[in-house]
Formats: C-alpha cells, structure tokens, sequence
C-alpha cells in the first residue's frame, strides 16, 4: 500500500512538472496598446541616486535647444545631438552634433543648415581653434548669403589680444549676383604682418 501511494505521488508530481512547464512556455498575451499621444517636455535616464545621466528633450540653458544629451557624472554634457529651433518668430534651421572632454566643454562640434555644414574644433576653454565647411555669410541682413567655403586656424584667445580673426585661412567665394569665383589664402602672425593670395 505504501510502495502505491508514493510511486502515485511520483507519478503526479511528474504529470504536475510537465503541465507546469507547458503552460510556463506559452506566449503571454499582451493586449496592443491603444493608439494615442504621449505628451512631454522632456525624458531623463537617471542613475540609482536620481542623476541624470541623458535627456532627450529641451535643454534649459539653450532656448530653442531639442536635443538628445548625454552627461557625466560629475554634471555636465559629454555629447548632444539635436536641433535648435530657435525662439518665437525664428527662422533658424540648425542641427548639431557636439562633443565635449573634460572638464566638459564643448571640444567639436559639426553644425548643418540648409546653406552648408560646419565642423569646429576647440580647446579646453571653449574658444575655437579649427573651422572648416560653410562660412559664407552677409553684411547686409537682406542679402542673400555669399557661397563662401573656407579652412580656418585661430590662435588661442590669450594669444589673440586685440586682433581677431584667423591667423591661418584658405578658401573659396563665389559672388551670389554673377558667376565669378576666387579662391583665396592669407596667413598672418601677432606683430600684424601677413601673406595674401591673391
């Protein structure tokens, strides 16, 4: 009697065991979300002591700035990636890519409109030391932009003094209003001597 009532309980735990684990097999069933809108100004990703490690949203300190940020821990933006859509009554059309070092600031950036693409490289205090890609622009705000394309070196902002401007510049420049185009190169040095072409 004994022997059948343990070799009944084995038999039981075992059908018990399979069913369990046919039934732990089965795909949930997930109700499909209704369609709608999620609404928000921004998403952070914090760290288990509420750091906020990326947000993809506005950025408080730029207005105008959607972007998608990534920080460290000890504060501060590694790399952003978004767009600046300016404030009201604006017809800025920017997007960007930055990356930032320590002691997190901005160390390149590349900048897109729809006149061109910038890439800008910095030093440790923010001041910009390599430009390259569209740089044309106007001195009258009713003028069309100049295709204008350059290379530029600048010194750093302690060695600038008083001049401003690149100290290195090479490039093109085409008149908005006609077909002719130069290219140019020009080098100069602190005591104010410089080197043109043409």
């Amino acid at each position: 009697m004994t022997l059948r009532r343990e070799a009944l309980t084995v038999l039981l735990a075992a059908i018990a065991g399979y069913a369990g684990g046919l039934v732990s097999g089965w795909p949930p069933r997930v109700r499909a979300a209704k369609g709608g809108t999620i609404r928000a100004t921004r998403f952070e990703l914090v760290d288990s002591s509420g750091k906020v490690l990326s947000y993809w949203g506005f950025d408080p300190v730029y207005r105008g700035r959607l972007v998608l940020a990534f920080n460290a821990r000890k504060g501060g933006e590694l790399a952003g990636y978004g767009v600046d859509v300016g404030g009201p009554g604006s017809t800025i059309d920017l997007s960007f890519l930055t990356l930032g070092g320590w002691p997190l600031r901005e160390r390149a950036g590349l900048w897109a409109t729809s006149h061109g693409a910038t890439l800008t490289i910095h030093d440790g205090k923010w001041s910009p030391r390599v430009k390259l890609g569209f740089c044309g622009g106007s001195d009258d705000s009713t003028a069309p932009l100049r295709d204008r394309w350059c290379f530029d070196i600048f010194p750093s902002l302690a060695d600038m003094g008083t001049r401003r401007g690149p100290a290195v510049s090479m490039g093109y420049w085409k008149d908005p209003s006609g077909p002719s185009w130069r290219g140019w190169g020009l080098v100069t040095d602190s005591s104010g001597k410089e080197w043109k072409a043409p």
